[in-house]
């Protein structure tokens, strides 16, 4: 059976992107995907794309019907790595509650209502 790997996509979020990628590049059987707008927040960080390009496969999103994600349908890439799950919620888990932290302090809600 080949190698698994994981799918790693960037979309137009730059919020903890650079952390995000340092952590990606310490995984191995990684492609990435990025949407354009992804490619954008990569350049504003001063992020190469090209250095990406050595380290892993990297499929860009230039089309509309997005074909690169026939590849999701052969079996490639994990369902779940129960393995790195933790690495991952722990992150979302701040990311959840630094954006309510910074929501509320723009007063974008009321934070004892927020279900953060």
């Amino acid at each position: 059976m080949q190698t698994q790997r994981l799918a790693w996509a960037i979309s137009g979020s730059g919020h903890y992107i650079e952390e995000c990628v340092e952590f990606m590049l310490t995984l191995d059987n990684v492609d990435l995907y990025l949407s354009q707008a992804g490619e954008e927040v990569l350049k504003m960080y001063g992020i190469s794309l090209a250095s990406l390009k050595d380290k892993m496969p990297v499929y860009r999103d230039k089309a509309a019907s997005a074909p690169p994600v026939g590849l999701f349908y052969k079996g490639y890439f994990y369902d779940i790595r129960e393995d790195i799950q933790s690495r991952f919620s722990d992150l979302a888990g701040r990311s959840r509650d630094n954006s309510a932290r910074i929501a509320a302090t723009l007063g974008f809600f009321d934070a004892r209502k927020s279900r953060f």
